[in-house]
C-alpha cells in the first residue's frame, strides 16, 4: 500500500490527471510481473485483472495536496475478501499478484514489489530520480520514499 502525499500544483496535475497516473503506475506494474491489467468499468477506480480486482484507490484532494492511498494486492488472504464488498462492487471478485501469477513462480519479497511500485508511481508522474530510505530517516513524515521534483 502507498500513501502518496503530494502537490498537484506543483506537479501541473488535476484530479483525473493524478487518478489516471495512480491506475497506470498499477498497469506497469502488473506488467512487470506478466499480467495485463486495466481499470475498470466507469465508477470502479480500481485496477483489474480479467474480472478480478487487483488494485484499488482511494483519493482524497485538500488545497491540492494528495492523501489517502492505492493499494496492490501481492498476497493477502483472499478469503477474507469474501466477508466484505470492496469498494462496494459485488459482482467482481478480488485477486492477488500471487494468485494471477501462479503457485510455481517465486514472488520478490514485498518490500521489493513496494518499491517497483513506487518507481511505477515516479517514473508515471515524471520524477526523475526516486531516493529510498531508512525509515528512521524519515522522522515524522509519512513514507519511505522520497523522489526529486520532475524535470520541466
Amino acid at each position: 500500500m502507498l500513501h502518496p502525499i503530494l502537490s498537484l500544483r506543483a506537479l501541473g496535475l488535476g484530479a483525473r490527471r493524478y487518478i489516471k497516473g495512480l491506475e497506470s503506475a498499477m498497469i506497469q506494474m502488473a506488467a512487470f510481473h506478466g499480467m495485463n491489467a486495466w481499470p475498470g468499468d466507469p465508477g470502479e477506480t480500481s485496477m483489474w485483472v480479467g474480472v478480478r480486482k487487483i488494485g484499488a484507490i482511494a483519493v482524497r484532494i485538500s488545497f491540492e495536496f494528495t492523501c489517502h492511498w492505492l493499494a496492490f494486492n501481492i498476497d493477502p488472504n483472499l478469503r477474507y475478501f469474501k466477508q466484505i464488498m470492496s469498494c462496494g462492487i459485488t459482482r467482481k471478485q478480488v485477486t492477488s499478484l500471487r494468485r494471477e501469477v501462479g503457485d510455481g513462480v517465486e514472488l520478490p519479497a514485498g518490500e521489493v514489489i513496494h518499491d517497483q511500485l513506487v518507481e511505477c508511481l515516479a517514473r508515471t508522474l515524471g520524477f526523475t530520480d526516486v531516493e529510498f530510505r531508512d525509515d528512521s530517516e524519515c522522522g515524522n513524515s509519512i513514507g519511505a520514499a522520497a523522489a526529486a521534483a520532475p524535470q520541466s
